[in-house]
């Protein structure tokens, strides 16, 4: 268990232990796991008071700055796992006037964490991330941290004095105007246009919390996000959605008429999977099995077995691929591929009928060739240009990659 443990605190906070080493940090971590036993089976969850014990742990006390590092690198993972909530955007604010507006306060988004540090935290941790080292690198200027993430990706953003004080107030349930006074205070430099562009990039606050009683402010905040959800189609336009729904579509129509299909063409059994029946050259490469006098055995295994054997398991695989979502943009340009040649060879090689071809914008919308294969194409060329959505393996290794390899 204990390996299991240290392996998930390395994990957990890599940058620390880049810091220090791989055998100072399995020692330090496992006198934590020692001292601090998890309480959940949730590994993610470990590790909450791993920078308070790095502060009281002796050895590591001349690295003043390693507790601030791994808090910012537990605030990172916390931002990454938290609920998803679609931050402000600025049509929510425009509708307010400014009265109304300088007395409004907001909620922080589920993922916003605001850190004040005694050294450069951030910087340090930006640059091991990025491999450039500290050399040169001054540690010991204190720093206000804010960890947020808009979409998808966690930021990590370093304040400067007077936006440190504007968020610092907001976080804190006070007023827009309440916190740009304090911070016009701390920083006479502070720029009010330069907070609200901030307050915006950084999806660090998602919805207004009424700090005092403005019913007609949150009236406005409230018609204005609906106006944007339902007159803008907010919610159906993000980009994630369209590839969702067309992967829905195939799997529900497409997906065991494909599988189906491509069962005819191999042995029954999962050694028979692994055959490719005589019927799969007469679908596919029916002039070659002519031209052989019917015998299957006598075709040439180039190219045309070569051909039989890739359409008939690219039939197989290129569905699967879709359903779950990997590899999604390319495996549907093989499917647009496949159902282009499939087309060909109904029309050119079977030489099926004009009305089992059928034709376009007249009244008949079922014909085999034309309507159905022009329907089976719409959701493959909606998940070329838009990808697979956020439930797919795709979008799962796109985080894994950005969360392990910035």
């Amino acid at each position: 268990m204990a390996v299991g443990l240290k392996a998930a605190l390395a994990d957990i906070f890599p940058v620390t232990r880049d810091l220090v080493g791989e055998r100072f940090f399995a020692a330090m971590s496992g006198e934590y796991i020692d001292r601090a036993p998890p309480h959940s089976p949730v590994l993610s969850e470990y590790g909450h008071g791993f920078a308070d014990f790095i502060a009281s742990f002796e050895p590591a006390s001349k690295l003043f700055f390693l507790p601030d590092v791994a808090r910012l690198e537990r605030a990172w993972l916390d931002a990454y796992h938290a609920r998803d909530a679609a931050p402000l955007s600025p049509g929510m604010l425009d509708a307010l006037p400014p009265e109304e507006l300088m007395a409004l306060a907001l909620s922080p988004h589920p993922a916003t964490h605001l850190l004040h540090f005694s050294s450069a935290a951030a910087g340090i941790f930006s640059r091991v991330r990025n491999g450039s080292g500290l050399k040169d690198f001054d540690p010991t200027q204190p720093e206000t941290v804010l960890v947020t993430r808009p979409q998808f990706d966690v930021a990590v953003v370093s304040l400067d004095r007077g936006l440190a004080r504007f968020f610092d107030v907001l976080v804190g349930n006070g007023t827009i105007g309440d916190a740009a006074e304090t911070a016009m205070a701390a920083d006479p430099d502070f720029d009010l246009g330069t907070a609200f562009s901030a307050l915006i990039t950084t999806g660090a606050f998602f919805r207004p919390a009424m700090a005092r009683s403005n019913r007609h402010a949150l009236h406005l905040f409230c018609r204005a996000r609906l106006q944007q959800r339902f007159s803008e189609g907010r919610s159906i336009s993000r980009p994630w959605f369209p590839g969702m729904f067309a992967r829905l579509a195939f799997a529900a129509t497409l997906w065991l008429y494909f599988l189906n299909s491509a069962l005819t063409k191999v042995e029954p059994g999962l050694a028979g999977f692994f055959v490719v029946r005589s019927s799969a050259y007469y679908q596919i490469a029916l002039p070659a099995v002519e031209a052989a006098g019917g015998d299957v055995s006598a075709v040439p295994f180039l190219p045309w077995g070569l051909i039989v054997h890739l359409g008939t398991y690219t039939e197989f695989a290129l569905p699967l691929l879709i359903v779950f979502g990997l590899a999604t943009r390319l495996s549907a340009l093989g499917m647009l591929a496949f159902i282009a040649v499939q087309t060909f060879v109904d029309i050119t090689v079977h030489q099926v009928g004009s009305e089992t071809i059928g034709a376009l914008f007249d009244r008949f919308p079922d014909s085999v060739i034309l309507d159905q294969r022009l329907f089976w194409s719409l959701p493959l060329v909606m998940l070329v240009i838009y990808g697979p959505g956020r439930i797919s393996l795709d979008h799962l290794a796109g985080r894994l990659s950005k969360r392990w390899h910035p």
